[in-house]
């Protein structure tokens, strides 16, 4: 098997060397829309449904090139995906002391 040479863009680069450096810092805090998704378990429209309905927000990151501009990426906050686990988790268990189980 041949090697075949790779280019690697300087931004990965640095990625790759800021996570190597700092291993304990580079905890996911935010996911885009894809893994927010396999993350609960469900599909991708349901967490824009989710968006859409206020049960969950959109993290906007400022763009670095055009001032007063957002990046065009949908991220959702790992902590806000946790919580609404817990808010299903504490329904759950309310429903259950209604029905006396």
């Amino acid at each position: 098997m041949r090697a075949i040479p790779v280019e690697v863009i300087p931004e990965l680069e640095q990625l790759v060397f800021e996570i190597y450096a700092r291993p304990e810092q580079c905890a996911v805090q935010t996911l885009a829309s894809n893994g927010a998704a396999s993350y609960l378990g469900i599909s991708r429209s349901a967490i824009r449904q989710l968006v859409g309905s206020g049960q969950l927000s959109r993290v906007q990151l400022p763009s670095l090139t055009q001032p007063y501009s957002r990046l065009d990426r949908f991220l959702l906050d790992k902590s806000d995906l946790d919580a609404l686990i817990e808010r299903g988790k504490e329904r759950q268990s309310n429903l259950n002391a209604l029905r006396g189980l």
